[in-house]
């Protein structure tokens, strides 16, 4: 990995893997876009250069060498960095939430509903490949910050003019806490907990020949 190039500096090797893998999704019967035929550069900061010295072409498919790309929704820089990951999926899923949100805000449909219909979508999609994330507490800080952003919209009610703001947080994440235990569902950041281990525990039971273990 401190080589030059990721996978090594054999231009002829990297064709050989790239034509291999192509020939393995086409037996698939799967297809591939042609930005996900990327490689990892060790650095931004000399990717230009790199690129003038190293390029290959399999079949129609250009590779070039990037700092970061996007593989099955999933942002992923040299590093396997989770805050890349997650501002990547924080985009996307506020994106769709500004799309969405007139439907979620409305209060002529019931809290409950709305609350199980966005953790059932919205919620899920913001925890793309959050199983091989590295959850710290600043991470989960993060996730729980957007998730109480996007509920005080949801419950849409305005601070009372005799009321102070700490009284309004404290009575509004209360009511909150409330419809999320009537609704039998998991803040997001627990939720991202769950689907860590699972994927640990997943990984700790594949066979050791396995390239996961």
């Amino acid at each position: 990995a401190d080589d030059m190039y990721l996978f090594g500096n054999n231009e002829a090797e990297l064709e050989t893997m790239f034509a291999i893998m192509s020939e393995e999704i086409h037996t698939l019967g799967l297809t591939c876009k042609r930005e996900s035929l990327k490689l990892l550069d060790s650095t931004s900061a000399v990717q230009e250069v790199r690129k003038s010295v190293w390029k290959t072409t399999v079949g129609n498919f250009t590779i070039d060498l990037v700092p970061h790309f996007v593989a099955l929704g999933i942002q992923i820089d040299r590093a396997g960095s989770t805050e890349t990951a997650l501002k990547h999926r924080t985009k996307c899923f506020m994106t769709s939430w500004f799309g969405v949100s007139k439907a979620f805000c409305d209060r002529r449909v019931p809290l409950r509903f709305r609350i199980q219909r966005f953790y059932a979508t919205l919620g899920r999609s913001l925890l793309v490949g959050a199983g091989g994330w590295s959850l710290t507490t600043a991470i989960l800080a993060k996730i729980d910050k957007l998730e109480s952003m996007v509920l005080k919209q949801m419950l849409n009610r305005h601070k009372p003019e005799c009321e102070d703001w700490r009284s309004y947080h404290t009575r509004i994440n209360g009511i909150l806490r409330g419809a999320l235990e009537t609704a039998g569902i998991m803040p997001l950041s627990l939720q991202a907990c769950h689907l860590f281990y699972g994927w640990a525990g997943h990984v700790s039971r594949v066979a050791d020949s396995s390239p996961v273990k």
